[in-house]
């Protein structure tokens, strides 16, 4: 990443806590069931733009909150969204999938 974008920030250091995120080379990076024993894992670098919730999808998609720290102790700084196709919301909130920032 060379430039800033025009709208929004990148944010680098975020820590996914009960699922993995898959980066495959032929297809759309999805979430998956995490490792077993595996703690958490770190996310890639993410445009983050304020924008309307889509109401069109709102099935298969989860509001992950990002917390600034693991033990969760104030309010969410803000919440990602993250869309996985063909998978209910309701899977991930009943995992605790979170975000820590680094």
């Amino acid at each position: 990443i060379r430039e800033s974008p025009h709208e929004g920030m990148f944010v680098y250091g975020i820590s996914l806590y009960g699922a993995s995120w898959e980066r495959t080379i032929n297809e759309s990076p999805q979430m998956q069931d995490v490792a077993p024993k595996s703690k958490f894992t770190q996310l890639p670098v993410i445009h983050v733009t304020a924008g309307p919730s889509q109401t069109d999808r709102t099935h298969c998609l989860y509001q992950c909150p990002v917390y600034t720290t693991r033990t969760m102790d104030d309010k969410p700084l803000f919440y990602l969204d993250i869309f996985n196709e063909n998978v209910h919301n309701s899977k991930w909130a009943l995992r605790g999938l979170c975000c820590c920032m680094r």
